[in-house]
C-alpha cells in the first residue's frame, strides 16, 4: 500500500477501514492497470520513489481532484489488519494495558477452574441440570476471551456487543439453576430470554442495571455507535479503552458470581452466596456479600 502523507485527521479517519491515503500527484495513476489520461500533473522526485502496488492487487481507486490526492483499496486489505496491524496495535495495548491485564486474567482463571471442577463433579454424578448451565459458562467464558482479544486488536466498539451476549447466557444460567423444571423448554428451544433476565434481575440484583446499561448501548444503537471507532494503536489510555477495561472487570466478577452459585459445593470459601437450606424444590442459596480473607 501507499506510504501515507495525507494530515493527521485524514489518516486517523483512513485507519478505520484499513487503508492508506497519499497525497501524491494524480499522474501516478497513469502506472496503475485501468486509469489512463491522468498525467497532466507533473510528478515529484519524491512522488517517484513511493512504491505503488502491483495493477493485479488494486480493487479500486478513490480519486479527489480537488484536494489533489487518491487512495488506492488493494485485495489484501483484511489480511493485512489481521496478520499486520493487528499485531501492531496489541503490541501497543500490552504496553498500556499489561498490569490490568493481569489482574482481569487472574479473576477468569479462577472461573475457569471452578467451572472445570464443577464439570468434573456434575459428570460423575450424572448432573444434567448442572452439565448445560456449566456448558454455557464455559462458553461465555470463551466469548470473553474474545471480547478481550478484539479490545487488545484494537477494537473499541465490538467488546461491548459480545459482552452484551454473555449477559444473556448468565441470565440463562441464573434462570435454569432457579426453576430446574423448565431445563426441558430450553432445551427445545422454548425457553424466553425475556423471562430469564426478570429471573437473573431477582436473583442477582446487580445483573439489572449492568444488563440495562449493556442492552441500551449494545444491543441497540448506542452512544460508541454514533462516532467513529478508528483502527489505531493505543497511544494513551482514554476514555473508550479506560470503559472497556471497565466492562472486562465488571464481567469477570459476573461470570465469577454465577460460577459460584452454579458450583457452590466445590467452592471453598463462597463469597457471595449463602446456603439457606432445602426445600421442596431443592438447595436453596440467598446472595449476600460474604467477606474472606481473600477479599
Amino acid at each position: 500500500m501507499l506510504r501515507p502523507t495525507a494530515p493527521r485527521s485524514r489518516l486517523r479517519r483512513d485507519a478505520a477501514w484499513g487503508f492508506r491515503s497519499s497525497r501524491a500527484p494524480l499522474g501516478r495513476l497513469t502506472k496503475i492497470r485501468g486509469v489512463e489520461n491522468m498525467s497532466r500533473i507533473r510528478e515529484s522526485k519524491r512522488d517517484k520513489q513511493k512504491k505503488l502496488p502491483p495493477p493485479e492487487k488494486v480493487v479500486g481507486i478513490t480519486i479527489d481532484n480537488e484536494k489533489q490526492w487518491f487512495i488506492t483499496y488493494t485485495d489484501d486489505m483484511l489480511i493485512n489488519q489481521i496478520k499486520r496491524d493487528s499485531v501492531k496495535i496489541a503490541s501497543s495495548f500490552d504496553k498500556l494495558c499489561d498490569s490490568h491485564l493481569q489482574e482481569i486474567s487472574r479473576l477468569a482463571s479462577v472461573v475457569l477452574m471452578v467451572i472445570h471442577r464443577g464439570i468434573i463433579k456434575a459428570s460423575r454424578e450424572n448432573d444434567e441440570l448442572r452439565l448445560a448451565c456449566l456448558e454455557m459458562l464455559t462458553n461465555a467464558a470463551n466469548s470473553y476471551v474474545a471480547a478481550a482479544t478484539l479490545l487488545r486488536n484494537g477494537y473499541r466498539l465490538q467488546p461491548g456487543i459480545l459482552i452484551r451476549s454473555i449477559f444473556e447466557t448468565i441470565s440463562t444460567v441464573l434462570h435454569l439453576f432457579i426453576s430446574p423444571d423448565e431445563l426441558k423448554d430450553f432445551r427445545e428451544g422454548r425457553l424466553q430470554s425475556s423471562k430469564t433476565i426478570l429471573v437473573a434481575k431477582d436473583v442477582l440484583p446487580p445483573f439489572g442495571v449492568l444488563y440495562g446499561y449493556f442492552s441500551q448501548q449494545f444491543a441497540h444503537v448506542g452512544t460508541l455507535h454514533q462516532s467513529l471507532q478508528p483502527l489505531t494503536s493505543y497511544d494513551k489510555f482514554d476514555d473508550a479503552l479506560e470503559t472497556n477495561i471497565l466492562f472486562l472487570r465488571l464481567t469477570s466478577w459476573l461470570l465469577y458470581v454465577t460460577t459460584e452459585l452454579v458450583c457452590y459445593e466445590v467452592v471453598g470459601t463462597p463469597r457471595y452466596w449463602q446456603y439457606l437450606g432445602k426445600n421442596e424444590q431443592g438447595s436453596m442459596y440467598a446472595y449476600k456479600r460474604v467477606r474472606s480473607v481473600n477479599d
